[in-house]
């Protein structure tokens, strides 16, 4: 048990010196109870919500209003659960749009590109992590 333990603090401290999720948050979840359980809410709100944005693209014209707000409602989400890399990716891509308009479409089509990138990141490391955990406790009965 202890090299697994020991495995499980090790891609922990990773997760956070990767900014896939703060050290801080992870540990204020775990301490809440059903850790898994909340981060599968997660990955589900951040999937609707890039879905949201993704249309929010599609539309002649761009609905920015939509895109912004699915934008903002991500920072949110991200910031929640501690994903710092996610947040930053979405308040870089916030920062190519105004109240009206597209500033630099490029940039959002590279920052929801980004974003993406760090969604995927964070999912399949935090999955990698829960099932360590599941090894761990099963183990424990």
């Amino acid at each position: 048990m202890e090299p697994l333990r020991l495995e499980i603090a090790a891609i922990r401290q990773s997760l956070h010196d990767e900014g896939v999720v703060d050290y801080q948050s992870l540990t204020e979840i775990e301490a809440a109870g059903n850790t898994e359980v909340m981060f599968e809410i997660f990955f589900f709100e951040i999937t609707k919500t890039i879905a949201e944005m993704e249309q929010a693209m599609q539309e002649s014209p761009k609905n920015v209003g939509r895109l912004r707000d699915a934008l903002h409602k991500l920072m949110q989400t991200s910031a929640n659960f501690g994903a710092r890399k996610l947040n930053g990716a979405v308040i870089l891509t916030i920062g190519y749009t105004d109240e009206e308009k597209i500033k630099d479409m490029e940039g959002v089509k590279e920052g929801m590109k980004h974003i993406n990138e760090e969604f995927a990141t964070a999912e399949n490391r935090l999955q990698d992590y829960f099932q360590l955990l599941r090894r761990f406790f099963a183990g424990k009965i």
